[in-house]
C-alpha cells in the first residue's frame, strides 16, 4: 500500500508543529532568556570559541555560541535564531513547495540551538520529541529530481516515523507500571491526575467528577492503548491498522480535551499517520483486492484486537459491577513488568530492524518502478540510498534511549550503537521519553503542571472510571505500539486513532504546550496515503479480504480477551464496570522483556522488508536506466539512514529493562553513544511518577547559593511513593509587600491555578513555560530551583520583560515591592454540589507551609551575582577578527529582530500561536488555489 500522500502530510503537519513551537518560545524569549530575564543566556552558555563544525556540535550544540564572533550579544543571537525559526516554519507551512532537506535541517538546528541553552525552561519531553521527529524529517525529505522519488522514500520514511511512535507509546505505558507507583497499579491514577496535572483544562474538572470505576476503566484502556496496541502497529491488515490509529487518536484527543500538553498530542497524532495507508480512507474505487486477502487482513485484525482486549481484562482484572461500574485492578507484579519490558524491547528492536530492511529494499524498488528514464532511476536510487542511510543512522542511535527502561539491556547494546548515540546525544536527535514517572531524578514529566478547565471536571470523575482510564493509558502506550508494524489497514488505523485519542485527552485536560501536537504528527507515520482517501482503490480478491477480516477479528478478540483477563473486568449492578490489575510486577517484567525482544525482531524484519520494497519501487516506478539507478541510489541512502536510526534507537528502546539494554551488542550501544548528545533518538515514557519534566541535566554547573536563606518550615519530599497530587496538588504562591510584616499581595500567573474562582484555562498548543516551572518548584524547595530566586530578583527590581510573563501585578502603577515571600498551598478541585462549587469556585486550597521567607532586593542581587548574573549585562562584543560581511549581515538582521520585538513586545502566547498557524494555513490554501488556477 502506498503512503506517499500521508508521508507528505506528515511533513506538512510537522511544519505546523515547528511553527507552534518557535512562536511559543519566541513570545516568551525576553522574559525567560533576555539579558534581564530569569535565566540570561550569557550566564550559562559555553564561552569557548568555535572554529569548526565539530566544536560547534560538542558540549552545547548551539548556533548561539557563534554570537561573539559575529559581534552579537547572546540575547540578540537568541532573538535572531527564534525569529528565523518562526520565519522558516511559516514559509514551510504556507508554501507546500518550500519544505525541503535544507529547510528541515535548518529548523532542526535552530530549535536545537535554543534547546541546548534553554536550561530548565526547555527540558521537556515534547522538545526532544520534536527534535527527534525533526531530525527524521531531514533524512526523509531527501528527494532526487526524478519521477517516482516519493514512492521510493515514503515506505522507509513512514517506517522510521512508525518506529518512533512505537517507542514513544510503548515506553509511555511501560514506565507507568515499572515506576511501581501504587496509583497506577491500583488503577486510581486518574482519580488524582486531572486536578494534579500542570495545566488542566475546564473539562478536566468535569472528568474529575466521573465515578471511580469509570476512571479505573479509563486507566485500563490507557494501558491497552499504550502497551498492547503498539504491538499491532506492524500488522499489515487494514482493519488492524485503522484500529491502532483510531485507538491512539482517541487517547490523544482525550488528553487534549482534559489537559494543556502544548503541541505534544498534536505531534503524536502526526506520528500516528504512519499507521495508515493512502487508500484507507479513499472513496475512489480502485482495483479490488482478493477476498482471501481481505479475509486474512480481517482475521489478523480480529485476532490482535481480541487478544489485546483479553490481555487487558486479564492484566487489570476488569469486571463490570452494579450500575455498569467497571472495576479494575493491576493483576501483575513488577517482576512480570520487568520481564515483559525486556522482551518487548528486544522484540521491538528486531521488528523495527526487519521493517527498516524492508523499507530500504522497498525504496530501491520504488526508485526503479516510479522514476522515469536512466537519469531519473539513478537519481531515485541515490535518493533511496541517502534516505536509507539517514533512517538507519537515526534507528541505530535511537536504540540506546529506546532501551532506557532496562538499564541492563541498554548496557548490552553493541558499542557501535552506543557510540553513535553518544556522539550525537548533545544534538537531541534521539531521546528517551517517559512522562508521568515518579522518580524525580529522571526529569521527564509528572501529573499535569498546568491543568486546563476540563481537568477540574475530569477530577470529579468517579475513581473506578479514573482507574479504567489508567488501564486504557497502559494499553495505548504499552500494548498498542507493538501493533505499529502490523501491515494491516485496520490495525494501523486502530493504532493511529488510539494514540490520537490519548493525545487529545491530554490536550483537553492539561496544558502540555506543543508536546501533544508533536506526538500527533508522529502518529501520521501509522497511516498510509489512502487510509483517508475518498477514492476507492482496486478491488481485492475475496480470499484476501476474508483473510484480512479473519486476522483483524482474531487480533481484536484476543485484545479484548486479554484486557478482560489482565484487568479482571466485570460488569456489576447499574452497568458499573469493575476493574483490577490481575498481574504482578514479575509478570510485567517478563512481558516487558518479551515485548522488547519481540518488537526488535519485528522492527528488524519490517526494516528489511521496507528496504527491499524501496529497491523494488526504485526499479518499477523510476523511468529509464539512469532514473532507475538514481532511484536505487536514493533507496540505498535512505535505507542506510533508517537503519542507522533504528540501530541507535535500540538502546533507548530497551530503557525499561536495564538488563536487556546491557545485553545489546556493543556496536549498537556504540552507535547510540556517539550520537546521544544530538538527541537523534531518545527514550520516552509519559505520565510516570516522576516529579520533573526536564530531560537532561544542565551542562553548566549551577553554583550553590552563597546567601543564607532559611529553608522551608515543612520539608518536602520529591520522592514520595505515590504519584504527585494524591490528596491535592502543591501550588506555590508568590506574595509581595512593602513591609516585612505585610500586608501581602499575590502575584497572578496567567494559566497556573491561583484565583479559586478562575476556571482552568485552555492554552495548548502554546506552552507558558514559567507557569509550568512554577508547578515543579512547588514539588521541591527553592534550593532545588535556583531559577525561582532569579524570578523573585526580577520581580523585586520591577523588570518589565519578566512582569510580562505574569497575569496580575498587584504593584502595577506603584513602586515595586520591597519584600517577596513564597507560600505553599494544597489545591483541590471542588466537587459538584459542594458549597464552594455553588459559589462559582473551581478550586479550594489549604495553606501548608512557608516555602520562601521574605527576601529583599539586596539579598537577591547578591545571590544573582553569585550565579554569574551581573547587574549590568555585558555589551555586545566586537566581531572576532574584525568586521566582515557575515558580521554585518548578522548585525543588520539582529537590528531588524530588535525592531520587531520593540514593536510587538511579548504578546499573548496562545493567540500568537493560533494566529500564526491560522495565517499560514490560509496562505497555504490561497497558494494552492493560485497554482491550481
Amino acid at each position: 500500500m502506498s503512503q506517499v500522500m500521508l508521508f507528505n502530510r506528515f511533513l506538512s503537519a510537522l511544519n505546523f508543529v515547528y511553527l507552534i513551537a518557535f512562536v511559543s518560545i519566541y513570545v516568551q524569549l525576553p522574559g525567560l532568556y533576555g539579558d534581564n530575564g530569569i535565566l540570561p543566556i550569557y550566564a550559562s552558555i559555553s564561552n569557548d570559541e568555535v572554529h569548526s563544525v565539530q566544536q560547534l556540535f560538542s558540549g552545547q550544540p548551539s548556533l548561539l555560541r557563534l554570537a561573539p564572533q559575529l559581534g552579537l550579544s547572546y540575547a540578540q543571537a537568541a532573538e535572531l535564531v527564534a525569529s528565523l525559526g518562526c520565519l522558516l516554519a511559516f514559509a514551510a507551512c504556507a508554501l507546500p513547495w518550500f519544505g525541503s532537506l535544507p529547510v528541515y535541517a535548518l529548523l532542526w538546528l535552530l530549535y536545537l540551538s535554543l534547546f541546548s541553552v534553554g536550561q530548565t525552561f526547555m527540558w521537556f519531553q515534547w522538545d526532544i520529541l520534536l527534535l527527534e521527529a525533526g531530525f527524521l524529517a531531514i533524512g526523509l525529505s531527501l528527494r532526487l529530481p526524478i519521477e517516482g522519488s516519493d514512492r521510493v522514500s515514503s515506505g522507509l520514511g513512514m517506517f522510521a516515523v512508525k518506529w518512533l511512535l512505537f517507542r514513544l507509546m510503548l515506553a509511555s505505558g511501560v514506565v507507568k507500571l515499572t515506576s511501581g507507583c501504587p496509583t497506577w497499579w491500583g488503577l486510581t491514577a486518574l482519580d488524582w491526575h486531572y486536578e494534579s496535572q500542570c495545566l488542566p483544562t475546564p473539562l478536566a474538572w468535569f472528568s474529575h467528577q466521573l465515578p471511580p470505576w469509570f476512571q479505573a476503566l479509563c486507566v485500563v484502556a490507557t494501558f491497552v492503548i499504550e502497551i498492547a496496541v503498539p504491538f499491532l502497529f506492524f500488522v499489515p491488515v487494514r482493519a488492524v491498522r485503522k484500529f491502532c490509529f483510531f485507538s491512539q487518536l482517541l487517547l490523544q484527543c482525550s488528553i487534549i480535551v482534559s489537559g494543556n500538553y502544548n503541541f505534544f498530542n498534536l505531534l503524536t497524532i502526526c506520528l500516528c499517520l504512519s499507521l495508515l495507508h493512502d487508500d484507507d480512507f479513499s472513496t475512489r474505487k480502485g482495483p479490488r483486492r482478493a477476498a482471501g486477502l481481505k479475509l486474512l487482513e480481517w482475521g489478523i485484525s480480529a485476532t490482535l484486537f481480541v487478544g489485546l482486549f483479553y490481555l487487558t481484562v486479564r492484566l487489570f482484572n476488569l469486571s463490570v459491577g452494579p450500575g455498569f461500574r467497571v472495576n479494575s485492578k493491576v493483576a501483575f507484579s513488577m517482576n512480570d513488568l520487568v520481564k515483559f519490558n525486556r522482551s518487548g524491547l528486544v522484540l521491538s528492536v528486531y521488528v523495527g530492524l526487519a521493517w527498516l530492511v524492508y523499507e530500504v529494499l522497498a525504496a530501491v524498488v520504488r526508485a526503479a518502478l516510479h522514476c522515469r528514464g536512466v537519469l531519473g532511476r539513478l537519481l531515485g536510487l541515490l535518493q533511496a540510498m541517502l534516505l536509507s542511510a539517514f533512517v538507519a543512522f537515526v534507528f541505530t542511535a535511537s536504540l540506546v534511549p529506546h532501551a532506557a527502561t532496562d538499564e541492563a539491556l541498554q548496557a548490552q547494546l553493541p558499542y557501535a550503537v552506543r557510540s553513535v548515540y553518544g556522539r550525537t546525544s548533545g544534538l537531541e536527535i534521539v531521546n528517551s521519553y517517559g512522562l508521568f514517572r515518579r522518580s524525580s531524578s529522571v526529569a521527564i514529566k509528572s501529573p499535569t503542571c498546568l491543568p486546563t478547565p476540563l481537568a477540574w471536571f475530569s477530577h470529579q470523575l468517579p475513581p473506578w472510571f479514573q482507574a479504567l482510564c489508567v488501564v486504557a493509558t497502559f494499553v495505548i502506550e504499552i500494548a498498542v505500539p507493538f501493533l505499529f508494524f502490523v501491515p494491516v489497514r485496520a490495525v494501523r488505523k486502530f493504532c493511529f486513532f488510539s494514540q490520537l485519542l490519548l493525545q487529545c485527552s491530554i490536550i483537553v485536560s492539561g496544558n502540555y504546550n506543543f508536546f501533544n501536537l508533536l506526538t500527533i504528527c508522529l502518529c501520521l507515520s501509522l497511516l498510509h496515503d489512502d487510509d483517508f482517501s475518498t477514492r476507492k482503490g482496486p478491488r481485492r480478491a475475496a480470499g484476501l479480504k476474508l483473510l484480512e477480516w479473519g486476522i483483524s477479528a482474531t487480533l481484536f478478540v484476543g485484545l479484548f480477551y486479554l484486557t478482560v483477563r489482565l484487568f479482571n473486568l466485570s460488569v456489576g449492578p447499574g452497568f458499573r464496570v469493575n476493574s483490577k490489575v490481575a498481574f504482578s510486577m514479575n509478570d510485567l517484567v517478563k512481558f516487558n522483556r518479551s515485548g522488547l525482544v519481540l518488537s526488535v525482531y519485528v522492527g528488524l524484519a519490517w526494516l528489511v522488508y521496507e528496504v527491499l520494497a524501496a529497491v523494488v519501487r526504485a526499479a518499477l516506478h523510476c523511468r529509464g536506466v539512469l532514473g532507475r539507478l538514481l532511484g536505487l541510489l536514493q533507496a540505498m541512502l535512505l535505507s542506510a539512514f533508517v537503519a542507522f536510526v533504528f540501530t541507535a534507537s535500540l538502546v533507548p528502546h530497551a530503557a525499561t529493562d536495564e538488563a536487556l539494554q546491557a545485553q545489546l551488542p556493543y556496536a549498537v550501544r556504540s552507535v547510540y553513544g556517539r550520537t546521544s548528545g544530538l538527541e537523534i533518538v531518545n527514550s520516552y515514557g509519559l505520565f510516570r511518577r516522576s516529579l520533573t519534566v526536564p530531560i537532561r541535566a544542565p551542562t553548566v554547573a549551577i553554583r550553590a547559593p552563597t546567601v543564607a536563606i532559611r529553608a522551608p518550615t515543612v520539608p518536602i519530599n520529591p520522592r514520595s511513593r505515590s504519584m504527585t497530587g494524591v490528596g491535592g496538588r502543591p501550588e506555590l504562591v508568590l506574595e509581595g509587600s512593602h513591609s516585612a510584616e505585610g500586608p501581602w499581595l499575590e502575584f497572578g500567573f496567567p494559566h497556573k491555578p491561583g484565583n479559586l474562582s478562575r476556571a482552568p484555562s485552555l492554552v495548548a498548543p502554546h506552552q507558558p513555560r514559567l507557569d509550568w516551572q512554577m508547578w515543579f518548584a512547588a514539588l521541591g524547595s527553592y534550593q532545588q530551583n535556583p531559577w525561582l530566586l532569579h524570578l523573585v530578583h526580577r520581580l523585586l527590581s520591577n523588570e518589565p520583560s519578566v512582569l510580562a510573563l505574569l497575569d496580575e501585578n498587584p504593584f502595577a502603577g506603584s513602586s515595586p515591592p520591597r519584600y517577596i515571600r513564597g507560600q505553599l498551598y494544597i489545591y483541590r478541585f471542588t466537587r459538584r454540589g459542594d458549597p464552594d462549587s455553588r459559589r462559582g469556585r473551581w478550586w479550594r486550597r489549604e495553606l501548608q507551609a512557608e516555602y520562601l521567607q521574605p527576601v529583599n532586593l539586596a539579598t537577591m542581587a547578591r545571590f544573582a551575582e553569585s550565579q554569574g548574573i551581573s547587574k549590568n549585562p555585558p555589551p555586545p562584543p566586537k566581531p572576532t577578527g574584525g568586521p566582515s560581511a557575515s558580521s554585518a549581515v548578522a548585525a543588520a538582521a539582529a537590528r531588524l529582530a530588535t525592531t520587531i520585538r520593540a514593536a510587538i513586545g511579548q504578546p499573548d502566547g496562545f493567540w500568537a500561536v493560533v494566529s500564526a498557524a491560522v495565517t499560514a494555513a490560509c496562505v497555504r490554501m490561497a497558494s494552492r488555489a493560485v497554482l491550481a488556477g
